[in-house]
């Protein structure tokens, strides 16, 4: 899918946002510039560094925290994959679309704020 001005990104560090603009940098090896709603800082990601959709729900993976609770699976409804089922443990809901998400916390993020006890 061809990026462009208002879809949903994810980079492969975790990093949602929603694009503000962007445009093909040659400083970058093979990539695109981009800015996000909400940053005052540009990023530079090469091609194939980023998923992007115009639905929020199909950047969510297993193990993202959506509206404060773990996903813990993922899964299309039918063929159409109009809307996704989010499992989130001991219970499960549909999320039907991007305007009954609140909130995301991508597993990246939580892993790269985690401290490990060692023995």
């Amino acid at each position: 899918m061809e990026l462009k001005e208002g879809m949903y990104i994810r980079f492969f560090d975790g990093t949602i946002g929603k694009v503000a603009d962007y445009f093909y940098d040659e400083n970058c090896v093979n990539g695109h510039t981009i800015l996000l709603e909400g940053r005052d800082y540009w990023s530079c990601c090469e091609k194939g560094q980023f998923k992007t959709s115009y639905n929020l729900i199909d950047l969510i993976k297993v193990g993202d925290y959506v509206n404060g609770e773990r996903v813990t699976s993922c899964e299309p409804v039918d063929e159409k994959d109009e809307e996704r089922y989010l499992g989130f443990g001991d219970y499960d809901y549909y999320i039907h679309d991007s305007k009954d998400i609140k909130s995301i916390v991508t597993k990246e993020q939580f892993d790269s704020m985690k401290y490990e006890v060692g023995e």
